[in-house]
């Protein structure tokens, strides 16, 4: 019962929010069991097809996308997003920390580093 909008009224929100205890800010983002995350997926009105969400079973996290109107869950794996997969690239051979400015300026980009910018 996901749904998928493609257009929604939006509030601006200049503040930012400080938790004040450990738990989520959102009470549909997080789940105890896979069976209450596919169930509030497949049937809660507020579900969205591209939501992340999480499962915590065992004290670890997994975390899960709605992929579909029906409430299908994806996990996503790799990036430290928990799941059962790996990502990893044998032809990655540099990683270069720059400026955005600097990176921009670049005539061609290495398809075998991974560019990690900073502003």
């Amino acid at each position: 019962m996901a749904v998928i909008l493609d257009s929604f009224s939006f509030m601006e929100f200049p503040l930012s929010i400080s938790r004040q205890d450990g738990f989520p800010l959102d009470r549909y983002s997080v789940f105890d069991s896979l069976e209450a995350a596919q169930t509030y997926a497949q049937t809660n009105p507020v579900a969205y097809v591209g939501q992340r969400i999480a499962v915590v079973a065992d004290g670890v996290a997994t975390q899960y996308s709605i992929k579909n109107t029906a409430g299908e869950l994806e996990a996503i794996t790799g990036g430290g997003g928990g799941g059962t997969g790996n990502v990893s690239s044998p032809d990655i051979s540099n990683i270069r920390v720059m400026d955005k400015a600097d990176y921009d300026l670049l005539p061609t980009k290495d398809p075998n580093t991974i560019y990690l910018l900073r502003g």
